[in-house]
């Protein structure tokens, strides 16, 4: 029997510790702290994030619209928008000079969703004559914008590079130049000696997302 109170005993104090720690932990770092105990680290932003942020060289502006009375029945949709608007919040504390986050709710009949709509977001039904916003909206001082419609849970693994995506294409001055060498149609440029649609490579495709590319003769 004492072997047992002592060993609860020891075991109370160590729960108290660990809790004085973790309380004097919060404390020291400020209320921003975070802690990404996840298996993937969904919550912690890549060092290609951060080089992407902090070289900005012209100003970004975010805007997240998302549906807050519309959503009150849908606790998951409001977990996944919060995680979204503090990730988004944390690129902006990276470089709050260049980039900024503007939270939006476009309530029914509002200037709000008319704004939505304009950007080109999707309205979701959720219930009969109800529907539901939750897109982003990337712009920079030109009024170039790029979007995310509807920013779906399921593809909350690629939401950090989608939004970096967006903040690179937007915040410089003009696109990296590279150059493409190959002997390979990769570039889908019309051959009269295999006539028919070409299509270039996916590979290409991608690079000209975020490139200039030119083909150089070999």
């Amino acid at each position: 029997m004492k072997l047992k109170t002592l060993t609860s005993t020891t075991g109370f104090i160590a729960i108290a510790v660990v809790s004085l720690v973790l309380i004097g932990l919060v404390t020291a770092l400020g209320s921003s702290a975070q802690f990404d105990l996840t298996e993937n680290k969904l919550y912690t932003l890549s060092e290609g994030t951060h080089a992407v942020v902090s070289k900005l060289e012209k100003p970004v502006k975010l805007h997240l619209f998302f549906s807050q009375s519309e959503s009150r029945d849908l606790p998951e949709l409001r977990s996944y928008a919060r995680r979204v608007e503090e990730t988004l919040q944390e690129m902006v504390e990276i470089n709050p000079k260049k980039l900024s986050l503007k939270t939006i709710d476009p309530q029914a009949f509002s200037e709000q969703e008319d704004q939505a709509a304009e950007f080109g977001l999707q309205s979701v039904p959720i219930r009969p004559g109800k529907t539901l916003y939750f897109g982003l909206v990337a712009e920079d001082d030109k009024g170039v914008v790029q979007t995310i419609g509807f920013l779906q849970p399921d593809r909350e693994t690629v939401l950090e590079y989608e939004v970096a995506q967006m903040i690179y294409r937007l915040g410089r001055s003009e696109a990296p130049q590279i150059g493409l060498m190959s002997s390979i149609n990769m570039m889908g440029e019309f051959n009269f000696m295999s006539p028919g649609a070409a299509k270039s490579w996916v590979v290409v495709e991608q690079l000209q997302q975020l490139f200039d590319v030119k083909k150089l003769n070999p």
